[in-house]
């Protein structure tokens, strides 16, 4: 941990990823190995990285299989103490439903790309009826939003920049977001959108809500079966 700082004052997420996803015990010592690389004893949020297996095509119903494996030695690692929360990422409202079938706990986040332009009105309606929080990525698209003049145009009115009036929006939508970022100057510039949030109007909240179009930027889960 960092030097000084009690464990209990930090939130480590982490995920299994596809290809540790081949089996129970794949999945299982995956968890453990990384417990073991970071030197603790449980993890705050454990996820499925992606409903598909590497290596699989993508039609392969082998997925079904696979992800009720993995989500069973999540469930395992939840119940040993290994993790305070587990969920997953990129999973489709499909592969919720199916997955819950099968399952002691539904997960607890879905980890997901959402932003103006692809509000996942649908998916987050379905999580928010069965209690799942959905956790925002890519909230900038992968940087193209903050180039996107429409987005550049509401950002200059609001008095503010295109990444705080992305955060903005996500934070008018209830929805926690995690933006990337190593430059010091720009976390910083995102931490105080927050307190910006009140100069949000909501004609401008209005405008944002039209731009939904369904484009994605990040990998999309949708063709996993």
């Amino acid at each position: 941990y960092l030097q000084g700082v009690p464990r209990n004052s930090i939130f480590i997420t982490s995920k299994v990823q596809p290809k540790e996803m081949i089996s129970f015990e794949k999945t299982y010592n995956a968890v453990v190995g990384i417990l073991d690389k970071l030197g603790t004893s449980y993890l705050d949020l454990c996820l499925l990285h992606w409903p598909g297996v590497a290596k699989i095509p993508v039609s392969s119903p082998e997925h079904q299989q696979k992800r009720i494996q993995a989500w069973a030695a999540l469930e395992r690692i939840y119940t040993e103490g290994k993790a305070r929360l587990i969920g997953v990422s990129n999973f489709e409202e499909s592969h919720l439903r199916e997955l819950m079938r099968h399952s002691k706990f539904a997960p607890a986040v879905n980890q997901v790309e959402c932003h103006p332009l692809f509000q996942q009105r649908s998916l987050r309606n379905f999580c928010s009826d069965n209690k799942i929080l959905v956790e925002a990525y890519a909230s900038f698209g992968e940087g193209n939003l903050l180039r996107d003049e429409r987005i550049l145009k509401i950002a200059n009115e609001c008095n503010m920049s295109a990444a705080q009036l992305l955060l903005c929006w996500s934070y008018s939508q209830g929805i926690p977001m995690l933006p990337k970022s190593t430059n010091p100057d720009h976390i910083a510039s995102n931490l105080r959108a927050v307190k910006k949030f009140k100069q949000l109007k909501q004609s401008a909240l209005d405008r944002l809500k039209m731009l939904d179009c369904g484009k994605k930027f990040a990998w999309d889960p949708r063709k996993i079966r």
